[in-house]
């Protein structure tokens, strides 16, 4: 007869028997979250329009400085006044951070500038009360910090000053008004001419 031999196996490791369900469980949970993730991404679309631009020119004549030669000096800047409406169909609120203007003349040389200030605009009305009543016919300010619930929008009117003349603002080749949101993609909307 043969003879019996007893081999002894290693024991079996306790975290083997559970490490198999648990990295399938993370790698479905992974998945689920990735597929949420991109199918609530795909739902927060939102849009914005700019539905009015009026504009303020404002031109400026320095006298030149008693003892100073030379000729007076000019300044010239227009106020863009941007009604802007942005609607928010997801469901996520978002809140406005920051908004700009940009100009891009027939030169094709860009400007970029913040939009006022809501805290300068009352200053800003007192020295031209005509711009007030412009501001006054495109309805109240959008202003940043602003939150816009899920299902809404928000409007409202923008002021940004370009050191340009109106020829030269009906010369442009575009001009856009920018709106920076804290957990989104900024949007970027056309100034219509």
């Amino acid at each position: 007869m043969a003879d019996l031999k007893f081999e002894q196996t290693s024991p079996r490791n306790p975290l083997a028997a559970i490490a198999l369900p648990i990295v399938i469980a993370l790698v479905i949970l992974s998945a689920a979250i990735f597929f949420y993730v991109r199918h609530d991404a795909a739902e927060t679309t939102f849009s914005g329009t700019v539905q009015k631009a009026e504009i303020y020119p404002v031109h400026t004549q320095f006298e030149h400085v008693f003892g100073t030669p030379g000729p007076d000096q000019t300044e010239d800047s227009l106020y863009v006044l941007a009604h802007v409406r942005i609607d928010n169909p997801s469901k996520t609120p978002l809140f406005i951070k920051d908004l700009t203007a940009d100009y891009t003349g027939a030169d094709d040389a860009p400007l970029h500038y913040s939009a006022i200030e809501q805290s300068n605009l009352e200053r800003l009305f007192t020295g031209f009360p005509k711009m007030k009543a412009l501001a006054t016919n495109l309805g109240k300010p959008l202003l940043r910090e602003t939150k816009i619930e899920p299902g809404s929008n928000a409007e409202g009117y923008l002021v940004a000053v370009f050191p340009i003349t109106p020829d030269q603002w009906q010369k442009r080749h575009s001009a856009t008004v920018a709106v920076d949101f804290y957990h989104q993609e900024p949007i970027t909307l056309t100034i219509p001419k």
